[in-house]
């Protein structure tokens, strides 16, 4: 059984140019073409605020 090179996502280990690679980027950033590409597939980068669950209240 050979050795077969495995797909890391541990971008720590990995080169600016490997990690952006590995992400289909660019060290300059995405263009804008590959950006609305992404939102429109993703949509937007955001954080939602979750609710807050409270035990007891006086």
């Amino acid at each position: 059984m050979g050795l077969q090179k495995k797909a890391t996502n541990d971008y720590r280990a990995m080169s600016t140019e490997d990690v952006a690679s590995f992400l289909k980027s660019g060290t300059g950033g995405l263009s804008e073409t590959e950006a609305a590409e992404r939102l429109k597939q993703f949509g937007p980068n955001e954080i939602r605020e979750q609710k807050k669950i409270r035990l007891c209240s006086f």
